[in-house]
């Protein structure tokens, strides 16, 4: 069940606010002051109540922990009574707070001593009573010969700031001792012979998400050193070594937020073992401002990866979901409209304080929000004009560093960036110090102004989708979701891929389609503006210009006929990039049961800028210098 809704009155700065259905993915945004910690913190306490009093009920130590807590016997009383009638009880879903301004001190090593004794209990576990008070949770961390843990309480605000950065730590060296335990007892069960482990190997879902977040570094080792410390150490772009520790804030920062998720996937590498214990229960995280560490470009890393993990979790018999509350323009401006809300003081609406983004009328967005990049202007920074969503996704997935140079803001279609064409000319000279920018899929009819060329780039293939189509890529990227799956279902290599690519544009339901689109294309949308007409001359009237205007247009009209013969020999040559790049797509998620979103934006991660059209790479280098 994870978390279907919520609704709380008179709580702080919260005077009524509800959601009847949570997203996967909600992000939420407001000034400072309107509750969004208030919020996070009634849904953690809430569910974190339950979840460790049902965890005591279930090993047996409920009576023995009540006998030992400092609370009434009214209290004792109601929580017995809970959970009498089984029917009424919540399912056991781990929610897990992660606030910000965290701080660890270097000082304290994990010791292999520590260890001895620890539960090896998953960091979500954890992180999952959080919000709880000294008394409701010193029983879960007062286990295991050096365990400090308990000494990271306050008697008011529950577990500190700075566990998320000892967790990725402690969870890292207790694999790496049960690995070595295992190893232990294999090497005597096997008469001496055993071979020596990769730990890193087991960590990969770790090293994948470092890689997409933090391009800058990687996971070296988990090391134990002589002094039986284990120390994790990283590996910088520039091939020095260094200790979690002395990792930037940001890094630090980053790789304590995406542990809690990478998690299950280093659980999952354990699936046919007993060396890790493994977490069924559903998942709901809770981030407060992540983007306190982050500079832009990592913030907008640290999205995407939460919307990619949800997406490669969306087949998953576990419900996960994941709360962000934040203050970041990069984070707001780069969320999905369906995933969007925003939260108001209780005197600007009316009853519900929380509303979605879809709901929350223009002129009131353009106040929280950006309306073609004046957020951006306001800040002085480029702009970068894209058609949607899925190219600025794309783009910034190819091209990691743009956000450090350009603000790439999408406009909602092809219209409303070629209808910016006067808007180009007006503007350029006037904004003092900032660049304007658009790049559009290709379009055969279109016609831009020669001073304007500079500026607007136009796609040398179909659409954005067309860039990711590369058997390889494609390949390596199903693979990655499907595993031997893949194989079973007889696509052994990049070549078989690129049979199926061959086999979707040759198809007649493609070509057909196709052909069909081509077609409407010559009949699109006729601006016969007044303005047109007085640049014009040898016109007595408008009238006669627009008929003029007209004719030429059905002057050249293709037939047909022609138009399917031409999309015929495009499929019979494999010329793929002058296809519907989005149709092809669907057609590659089709085959492989996967989200169309979530195969572009996998795929598109495994490309980089060099792998771009020469002239849409140098657009964007021109772009960004």
């Amino acid at each position: 069940m994870a978390l279907p809704s919520f609704e709380y009155e008179d709580t702080g700065p919260l005077k009524e606010v509800k959601c009847e259905s949570v997203p996967d993915l909600m992000v939420l945004a407001g000034p400072n002051g309107v509750g969004k910690s208030t919020l996070l913190d009634n849904i953690a306490k809430e569910s974190q109540d339950y979840f460790a009093t049902s965890r005591l009920r279930q090993s047996g130590e409920l009576e023995k922990v009540l006998a030992e807590t400092e609370i009434s016997e009214a209290e004792i009383k109601n929580i017995r009574e809970s959970f009498e009638d089984e029917s009424s009880l919540p399912d056991d879903t781990n929610v897990a707070f992660v606030g910000p301004h965290r701080g660890m001190s270097k000082d304290i090593p994990i010791r292999e001593r520590d260890l001895i004794g620890m539960p090896t209990y998953s960091t979500k576990f954890l992180h999952s009573l959080s919000r709880l008070p000294r008394n409701a949770t010193q029983y879960w961390l007062n286990k295991g010969q050096g365990n400090f843990r308990s000494n990271m309480f306050g008697t008011e605000k529950g577990m500190l700031d700075e566990l998320p950065y000892y967790e990725v730590r402690r969870r890292l060296a207790q694999i790496h001792s049960n690995i070595e335990e295992h190893i232990t007892e294999e090497f005597f069960e096997e008469g001496g012979e055993v071979e020596e482990p990769d730990i890193l190997k087991w960590l990969s879902p770790l090293q994948e998400a470092i890689r997409e977040v933090l391009p800058g570094i990687k996971l070296k080792e988990v090391e134990k050193t002589d002094e039986h410390e284990y120390v994790l150490k990283f590996e910088n772009r520039d091939g020095s070594i260094v200790n979690f520790d002395d990792l930037s804030s940001g890094e630090k920062d980053a790789v304590a937020l995406l542990f809690l998720l990478v998690e299950d996937g280093i659980e999952e590498q354990f699936r046919d073992t007993d060396i890790v214990d493994k977490s069924e229960d559903d998942l709901v995280v809770l981030y407060d401002s992540p983007e306190a560490y982050l500079h832009p470009q990592l913030q907008l890393n640290f999205l995407n990866y939460i919307k990619d993990y949800l997406n490669r979790k969306s087949d998953s018999n576990r419900k996960i979901q994941i709360v962000i509350c934040t203050h970041s323009k990069m984070i707001v401006e780069n969320t999905p409209d369906e995933s969007l809300y925003f939260l108001f003081y209780p005197d600007q609406v009316e009853k519900n304080q929380l509303r979605p983004a879809s709901e929350v009328p223009d002129e009131l967005r353009k106040l929280i929000s950006k309306e073609m990049g004046l957020t951006a202007l306001s800040s002085g920074e480029d702009i970068l004009l894209v058609e949607g969503r899925d190219d600025r996704e794309v783009i910034q997935r190819i091209d990691d560093e743009i956000e450090k140079e350009l603000s790439v803001i999408e406009m909602g279609g092809k219209d409303p960036i070629v209808n910016l064409e006067e808007t180009f000319s007006k503007m350029i000279p006037k904004l003092d110090g900032v660049n304007l920018y658009a790049i559009v899929d290709r379009d055969r009819n279109l016609k831009l102004n020669e001073n304007i060329l500079d500026n607007i780039h136009v796609l040398p293939v179909t659409s954005v989708e067309n860039l990711i189509l590369k058997p390889d890529v494609i390949f390596e990227t199903v693979e990655e979701i499907l595993g031997r799956e893949l194989e079973n279902r007889g696509y052994k290599s990049p070549q078989d891929i690129e049979e199926l690519l061959f086999s979707i544009v040759s198809d007649e339901d493609f070509i057909e389609k196709e052909a069909h689109t081509r077609w409407n294309e010559q009949f699109g949308e006729l601006h016969i503006s007044y303005r047109s007409y007085e640049k014009s001359s040898g016109f007595e009237n408008i009238d006669s210009f627009a008929k003029n205007e007209l004719e030429n247009k059905l002057d050249k009209v293709t037939e047909f006929l022609q138009i399917r013969r031409e999309v015929e020999q495009l499929a019979e040559s494999g010329n793929i990039d002058q296809l519907q790049g989005k149709e092809i797509l669907k057609g590659i998620s089709n085959e492989f049961n996967i989200k169309t979103e979530r195969l572009l934006r996998m795929c598109a991660r495994r490309l980089d800028v060099e792998d771009l059209p020469d002239e849409t790479r140098r657009f964007l280098q021109k772009s960004k210098s």
